[in-house]
């Protein structure tokens, strides 16, 4: 209850402030319209390998300045969030593969890793290449992928950083592999992470049961909640299937790009 009352929230350039900040709802139709807000059903048209190492926070810290540090961004979940996006927008996640490891950074990929990747992107690639089929290119993603592309992960505790783990319990099991929670999903929001302002309903004691809140606790929540808290049964605010590209020749908004022209050949 005391972190709500006090998160407060930033401005444009990061600062914090006292007030949390407000979505533009504008700004949301267009995130979602464009594709800034990543679908499942879009994403399935292309190949993934997804090599994602320990960025949930920096150990040890890196100072910035006194009392504040830096720390990762590019957290373990967001490989399933994206996996989640795939199964409930597609259908399934056949073209997306996870490499995760715990040592050595984000970005410095143990052994052969990153090379392995290059050669198996590579001979996927071809194998979609030489499909000339009129299958959806989404199937085609599917079906030309090898059988070396699957996922697995190299345990933070092999000193060799070389053994490929494909049971995925062990894997989430390590604390520098397991993807843990941001903010909002422990809140109740969904892994997928796509709703970036949730819908509102009006407070329940009942939600937070087995809980029971006494009346100065009520007063407090409704206090830093007075209309509702989030409904994550609903799409979030303007929340919408993207149509992009997009183009903003004619102001804010957009406008979905006409079809391109057909090729005249020349007298």
């Amino acid at each position: 209850m005391t972190l709500n009352e006090i998160v407060g929230g930033v401005d444009r350039d990061s600062n914090l402030i006292a007030n949390r900040n407000a979505a533009d709802t504008a700004a949301l139709d267009v995130a979602y319209r464009s594709g800034i807000v990543m679908d499942g059903k879009n994403h399935a048209k292309h190949a993934e390998i997804d090599m994602r190492g320990y960025d949930d926070s920096l150990i040890p810290a890196v100072p910035l300045a006194a009392g504040s540090f830096l720390t990762g961004i590019h957290h373990v979940w967001r490989s399933f969030a994206i996996r989640d996006r795939l199964d409930r927008d597609a259908g399934g996640h056949d073209n997306q593969v996870m490499w995760r490891f715990g040592l050595s950074g984000f970005i410095v990929p143990p052994g052969t890793m990153a090379s392995d990747a290059f050669l198996t992107m590579d001979k996927w690639m071809t194998n979609l290449k030489a499909d000339t089929s009129t299958a959806a290119i989404e199937q085609k993603v599917k079906s030309s992928k090898l059988a070396e592309a699957f996922d697995y992960c190299v345990l933070s505790t092999d000193a060799t950083q070389s053994t490929k783990v494909t049971d995925k319990a062990i894997c989430d099991a390590d604390p520098l592999l397991n993807p843990e929670s941001s903010p909002r999903q422990v809140a109740g929001g969904p892994r997928a992470e796509d709703v970036l302002k949730c819908q509102l309903k009006a407070i329940d004691p009942a939600d937070y049961a087995p809980a029971t809140l006494t009346g100065g606790q009520l007063g407090r929540l409704q206090a830093v909640f007075p209309t509702g808290v989030c409904d994550w049964s609903k799409p979030g605010v303007s929340q919408q299937a993207a149509v992009s590209p997009l183009t903003f020749k004619s102001g804010p908004g957009g406008q979905p790009l006409p079809q391109a022209p057909s090729a005249v050949a020349a007298e």
